[in-house]
């Protein structure tokens, strides 16, 4: 088994953190520009009314 640094390990940690969190801002901005803001917000109104129901 491959032992890697503590460093190298955070760094790798580091870039994997900021790549997924460019990919869910990045979606929801595209999905943002595709629905139109209205309908976005609905949506997320809806979602936020079903968890304070469950």
């Amino acid at each position: 088994m491959i032992v890697f640094s503590l460093s190298r390990r955070l760094v790798a940690e580091a870039l994997g953190s900021a790549l997924l969190l460019a990919v869910v801002v990045g979606s929801g901005v595209m999905g943002e520009r595709l629905a139109g803001a209205l309908v976005a917000m609905l949506v997320f109104g809806w979602l936020l009314k079903e968890r304070q129901t469950s």
